[in-house]
């Protein structure tokens, strides 16, 4: 079946998309619209044609979602990241890798629950290495947080004297 972009945003333009029945109905024949709708300037429907890639899946979907792996946009590489977990295993690799690196703490979040149960070793030492970090910063924060929360009362009686 053919498609054209204006069913593609069409379809992705619900609030509330129903992606697996929406990647179903147009097919691999949606991607290179995808593709180019990932490359534009609208993050939410970025966001939305990333994930729809990744659902339709198959080799055919990995260069848009790995498009989507190299958006400016951290909304956009978190659907990446989730698509991901779509891909066939050779492929959700490679977008998976650069993904665990990211600057943004939600992107590595979403490709840590999205990496396979088989990986490559490259793939699985850089989730066992983020893991450890994500598990060792979460305590510090917490500990952190209270200390900054404990003090807080302390300034605000300082500033009352004043």
């Amino acid at each position: 079946m053919a498609v054209d972009m204006e069913q593609v945003k069409a379809a992705l333009s619900p609030e509330e998309l129903d992606y697996p029945r929406t990647a179903k109905q147009l097919g691999a024949a949606a991607l290179p619209h995808l593709e180019k709708i990932i490359g534009g300037s609208d993050t939410s429907l970025a966001a939305k044609a990333a994930y729809l890639a990744g659902l339709i899946g198959g080799a055919d979907s990995a260069p848009a979602v790995a498009k989507a792996a190299r958006s400016s946009q951290a909304t956009v590489r978190i659907a990446a990241a989730a698509a991901a977990a779509h891909l066939p295993a050779e492929h959700s690799d490679a977008v998976l890798l650069q993904l665990v690196d990211d600057a943004d703490l939600g992107v590595q979040k979403v490709a840590l629950r999205s990496a396979p149960a088989t990986m490559s070793d490259a793939l699985r030492s850089r989730v066992s290495a983020l893991s450890r970090e994500l598990t060792t910063a979460a305590p510090k924060a917490k500990a952190k947080a209270k200390v900054k929360k404990a003090a807080k009362p302390a300034r605000k009686a300082k500033k009352r004297k004043k």
